[in-house]
């Protein structure tokens, strides 16, 4: 759109500049886009910066507000001055531009989503500084796209080539848009974390060479033609040269497709530009099946950035197409270019992230991230949270934000699930069951004792206490000791057999007379951890049906192959692994293993060899503990700082 400026003569005179003011603050919107429209050389365009409110009141059917036009009452006002004012009612009415710095932004989850993402640079624009540092080479903001001083952002610095946006979907690979990326300029991308601005002045432009990657090829790509003569998917996954082991990866869609109407935000370099946020925007037109339209304050540059769910902060897709940028004033500067008309704002096109999730093989989704969170506990296909404050919560199944409140007590210090049941044990001993209403359905278990250590399995619920005696709850008569053996440790129980560990590394099975029916399967000093799993319709003499496993402390896992003592097969030979879960589901048995660097492995069934790895740098999430049931693996993790602070902390499921 090109906008003349009237002929001086036709300018207000010296005398009026308060009437023209007056008469400008006075003039509704659509009066002020009547004059702007008759002094266009064109015809349809609408004028100058985003006006996303205005174009949900078109699709509505709405107006906007102000008086009815005047024809004539503005026609001694300069045309940039219209301009000035439609952008600034655009602004203060429909919230024009929702662009945050990153540092502006407060809210942590968002902050968090920010950690995944990069900016794309040539490698001609990033030079040494030495001390292990390079020094980013950019271009005013203002200059390069010769902008109107009242441009937001316009004494930043930009990437001179606004080659886009990419985030990381794994530990060695980056997204971004198809048309970003391409053989032909791989070998002088860089991949950058950290352009950001610091506060209001200061733009971080020196940065570790640490966090500065290479492309070392394109797994897959996508740059289908818009339809109806394609897809319009515009994808990309790089493969980078070394594993990002200090930053986030993002969580992605998987399967199904957001909804219209959800809120959503895209982070990433518009134009160039440090990193922005930008929220306040939903979903517009879900038609098409590769991608997907939303009302989202972007510009160049933005292409390849992740589009999050607002609620759940999943990435639902990839920004890659939008409509104008900037356009001439009459000024002698660009601004921002706004679609003041009602129903002009088609949306910026995002791709879905199912398109390219496929190609990502297992990942790790988040369910939650409350640096509360103690302990997670699995059964049958349902997963539950305690709090530190004792808070307990139910998995509804929306990550994020999917989480129902079914008991708020303080005294909770450890909770058990078996298939449908869920137990907690308070710090006074007492146990509860369950029974499915929230907060006020939770039925004691007998008296007070001195519990230290529930189980649940099988159908059946064991509670360990101090002084290693050992309890089984019966329907009937209620709890039954099994044992009394200061040396007990630990129970793990495969859905016919209950096993106990000592703290001598004895390991005895459980066969089935309450204080002297108990079988020394295993004396090995070395035993640090026991998990089992198994069938639970299958008795203990179907034995392919239940499996034994036995954590030395030296890293070693071994498999009881039911000879007492010597029945032990080597599984895993490392020394770092510290913990095991174990699960039995439609037929299959499962075994994970988690090191102490935060790596998780799953067995494939092949000893020593066969450790599929699952997560290969967990230890940045600080993995504390797995659960495992119902086919499902889980992670709850934790970071803290050196001073105890919790940096984040949250649960994960294994996806793919």
């Amino acid at each position: 759109m090109n906008v003349t400026e009237k002929p001086m003569s036709d300018a207000a005179p010296e005398d009026e500049p308060a009437q023209a003011a007056d008469r400008l603050s006075s003039a509704g919107v659509e009066e002020l886009l009547a004059e702007l429209r008759g002094r266009q050389e064109g015809a349809g365009a609408p004028a100058a910066a985003n006006g996303k409110a205005a174009a949900r009141r078109g699709r509505a059917g709405g107006q906007s507000s102000g008086a009815a036009p005047a024809p004539g009452r503005l026609q001694d006002v300069e045309t940039g001055a219209i301009v000035e004012e439609l952008v600034f009612r655009q602004r203060s009415i429909y919230g024009t531009d929702d662009r945050q710095d990153l540092y502006q932004v407060s809210d942590q989850r968002v902050r968090n989503d920010a950690d995944c993402v990069v900016s794309l640079w040539h490698q001609s624009n990033i030079v040494d500084a030495g001390n292990n540092k390079s020094r980013l080479v950019t271009t005013p903001f203002w200059m390069a796209h010769n902008l109107c001083a009242t441009e937001p952002f316009y004494t930043q610095s930009k990437e001179p080539g606004g080659r886009g946006t990419g985030f990381l979907v794994a530990r060695d690979v980056v997204a971004t848009a198809g048309h970003c990326i391409t053989q032909d300029n791989l070998a002088t991308t860089r991949f950058v974390f950290g352009f950001k601005m610091k506060n209001g002045a200061e733009t971080a432009l020196e940065i570790s060479n640490d966090e500065i990657y290479r492309g070392i090829a394109i797994i897959d790509r996508r740059l289908d033609a818009l339809p109806p003569n394609g897809s319009g998917a515009d994808w990309a996954l790089v493969r980078l040269h070394k594993p990002v082991t200090n930053h986030r990866v993002a969580s992605v869609r998987r399967i199904g497709s957001v909804a219209n109407g959800q809120a959503v935000h895209v982070v990433g370099h518009p134009a160039g530009l440090p990193v922005k946020v930008a929220g306040n925007a939903t979903v517009l037109d879900n038609t098409q099946g590769a991608f997907f339209a939303a009302d989202l304050d972007i510009f160049g540059g933005n292409s390849g950035s992740p589009v999050f769910n607002s609620q759940t902060h999943e990435v639902e897709g990839i920004l890659v197409r939008r409509e104008l940028d900037f356009v001439p004033t009459g000024l002698g500067c660009n601004m921002s270019y706004v679609y003041f008309l009602p129903g002009t704002y088609s949306g910026a096109a995002v791709t879905r992230a199912a398109q390219f999730a496929a190609r990502l093989g297992l990942g790790w989704q988040e369910l939650e991230d409350n640096a509360l969170t103690s302990a997670i506990a699995a059964g049958g296909g349902a997963l539950y949270q305690l709090r530190a404050n004792g808070e307990l919560y139910k998995y509804t199944g929306a990550p994020m934000v999917g989480w129902q409140l079914i008991d708020n007590n303080r005294l909770t210090v450890a909770i058990a699930a078996d298939g449908s049941e869920l137990y907690q044990l308070h710090g006074n001993g007492e146990i509860y069951r369950y029974t499915n209403t929230p907060l006020t359905g939770w039925q004691r278990l007998g008296e007070v004792s001195a519990a230290e250590e529930i189980v649940a399995a099988g159908g059946r619920l064991y509670r360990r206490h101090g002084d290693g005696s050992i309890f089984r709850r019966t329907v009937t008569t209620g709890w039954q000791q099994l044992d009394n053996n200061q040396q007990t440790k630990a129970l793990a129980d495969d859905g016919a057999t209950l096993y106990q560990r000592h703290g001598n590394g004895q390991i005895y099975k459980y066969t089935g007379t309450p204080m002297t029916g108990w079988q020394l399967i295993d004396n090995n000093p070395l035993t640090k951890a026991i998990a089992a799993s198994g069938d639970p319709t299958k008795g203990a003499s179907t034995t392919a049906a239940h499996r034994l496993y036995q954590l030395h402390g030296n890293g070693q896992v071994y498999q009881y192959t039911n000879t007492p003592l010597t029945g032990w097969q080597l599984i895993a030979d490392t020394s770092t692994a510290v913990a095991l879960a174990a699960d039995w589901s439609s037929g299959i048995h499962r075994l994970y293993k988690l090191h102490g660097n935060g790596e998780i492995y799953r067995y494939t069934g092949i000893p020593v060899t066969g450790w599929q790895l699952l997560d290969g740098f967990s230890s940045l999430s600080g993995v504390k503990a797995l659960a495992a049931a119902g086919g499902q693996l889980y992670q709850r993790t934790r970071r803290t700082l050196a001073s105890g602070a919790v940096l984040s902390a949250g649960i994960k499921r294994l996806v793919g």
